[in-house]
């Protein structure tokens, strides 16, 4: 409905709704959402990307509203819904930010006007937003006392900020090539600026970011919303990066918000290939999204207990003390007393902090 909406608004996929298509495809089949999807307890990542579209989709209404009383209505609305999305989860609070960018991007590309008179005008209309974000977090810090009860690592703020460049584009390598996929993905603190861990993923992102720069610099309203998509991606899932050191650093079901904008993003790369290639056009996208289909239904029947998901998990990553944890937990369950014994003392040696607190 989102895409839909923005294509009627801003001319975009002028020549058919085949991207739209895919787009959607795209995250439906994508296996690395299959962890937020198969498990009840992480239905809040569902729930915030449900409320935080349904207030963008009536955002992109006041575009085509022209009574006062008719925008009032669909402002708050918007408003109601975004406070939904932020009660779900905390990753919500980047939508002033994710609006701010739409708005200089797609809404307020007059060459005539001043760069400050773009700024001014994107403010103004997330401002009621940024008054929602304030006091949710007001709430959330001061009454709710949330952030005393949340764990976080003991990560010094140079180690948070060495090993965010690492951390995010371990994502970007989940969204491309989804496999191996784990229940557990331990991320280590990076303390030098001069190793490979810190300078590689550095310069990548960069590249990134250079390419990101060039597409919202366009005059094709399409590129600009493949810049957004992008853009979308890296800054909704900033919360759950680890720039601030969360308890659990990283996790496919951070992913489940962020993938609508990689799916944007590659939805527009797909439409751009058509004039290149039409049978190609057709054909890569159905390949990717078989496969991906058929890596869902594989990765969806390993959460189907506890025996499965934790056996796998440890078989792809052999030091997750969670892993034998989780592992122990299962045999345990099963009266399988020896086996559990072995695994949690694999996983008392890999992380003995973790065993104490569970």
């Amino acid at each position: 409905i989102f895409l839909y909406r923005a294509s009627t608004i801003y001319g975009l996929f002028s020549e058919n709704s085949f991207p739209i298509l895919v787009t959607c495809l795209l995250f439906t089949a994508h296996p690395v959402l299959t962890e937020a999807v198969n498990v009840i307890s992480y239905r809040e990542d569902l729930l915030v990307f449900f409320f935080l579209f349904l207030s963008f989709n009536f955002y992109l209404l006041l575009h085509v509203t022209d009574s006062f009383l008719k925008k009032l209505a669909v402002y708050t609305l918007s408003s109601i819904c975004y406070i939904l999305a932020l009660f779900s989860k905390e990753m919500a609070a980047t939508f002033p930010l994710l609006l701010f960018l739409w708005g200089l991007l797609m809404d307020h590309r007059d060459k005539s006007g001043s760069t400050i008179n773009n700024l001014l005008k994107t403010t103004r209309n997330v401002s009621g937003y940024i008054v929602v974000t304030t006091i949710y977090f007001v709430s959330y810090t001061h009454y709710f006392k949330a952030i005393e009860k949340f764990p976080f690592l003991k990560w010094t703020v140079k180690e948070s900020l060495i090993t965010l460049p690492s951390t995010l584009l371990k994502y970007v390598k989940l969204v491309i090539m989804p496999f191996s996929l784990s229940a557990d993905y331990p991320v280590f603190p990076i303390s030098k600026l001069l190793t490979y861990r810190f300078i590689m993923p550095f310069i990548t992102l960069l590249l990134l970011g250079l390419l990101i720069y060039r597409l919202s610099q366009s005059e094709k309203a399409n590129y600009r919303m493949a810049a957004f998509g992008m853009t979308f991606f890296f800054v909704s899932l900033l919360p759950a990066s680890n720039l601030i050191p969360i308890y659990n650093p990283m996790a496919e079901r951070y992913l489940y918000l962020p993938m609508a904008g990689a799916c944007i993003a590659a939805g527009i790369a797909l439409s751009s290939c058509q004039k290149q290639c039409t049978l190609a056009w057709l054909v890569l996208p159905l390949f990717i999204i078989m496969n991906y289909s058929v890596l869902t239904v594989s990765r969806s029947k390993i959460w189907e207990n506890d025996l499965m998901l934790w056996s796998d998990t440890i078989k792809k990553i052999p030091n997750s003390g969670k892993g034998h944890f989780g592992l122990g937990n299962a045999y345990r369950n099963m009266m399988r007393i020896d086996d559990a014994i072995h695994e949690y003392e694999i996983a008392k040696r890999i992380n003995p902090h973790y065993v104490e607190n569970r």
